[in-house]
């Protein structure tokens, strides 16, 4: 598998709305509008980062949304584009979402992710993460109801 180390990730504000929908729209077949992100960016809410491949800038590659509540960080979306995906960046976004919920005081970290997509399933395991439950036709996918697996993941006692 090949990886790109040279990574930068940029810290988003709401002025970032527009390239996270944008990106969600690459990674997903139901993307969000930018007011989604717009609306989970203002002060005191979400955070968000943007991977671009190399330190120079370019095109994103990916991007990760999650939110603190008290001592809980959860994963919102969370996706890297079809042209670079199996090359690291998605889990140096979850280990950098990770660290900075830790610093900022979570415990632990949840999220959902459907059932069928083994990749990120792989992922996340491969974090620590463990499955602690179900939704049951969660996800409306393209007219097709698809369950989601909860995860958690004690980040205090993250390795």
């Amino acid at each position: 598998m090949e990886r790109d180390p040279a990574a930068s990730l940029i810290e988003c504000s709401p002025v970032h709305a527009g390239v996270l929908a944008e990106l969600h729209g690459v990674c997903f077949p139901e993307p969000w509008a930018a007011d989604a992100f717009l609306g989970l960016l203002n002060p005191g809410g979400a955070s968000a980062l943007i991977l671009h491949p190399d330190e120079d800038g370019g095109e994103p590659a990916g991007f990760i949304l999650w939110r603190l509540n008290a001592d809980e960080a959860e994963i919102i979306t969370f996706g890297v584009t079809p042209n670079y995906r199996r090359r690291g960046f998605a889990r140096i976004l979850a280990i950098s979402a990770l660290d900075r919920s830790l610093k900022a005081g979570a415990q632990n970290m949840y999220l959902e992710v459907a059932e069928s997509n083994t990749g990120a399933r792989r992922l996340y395991e491969s974090l620590g993460f463990k499955a602690v439950g179900r939704r049951q036709n969660y996800y409306h996918v393209q007219g097709k109801r698809i369950d989601a697996l909860v995860y958690a993941l004690s980040i205090k006692n993250r390795e």
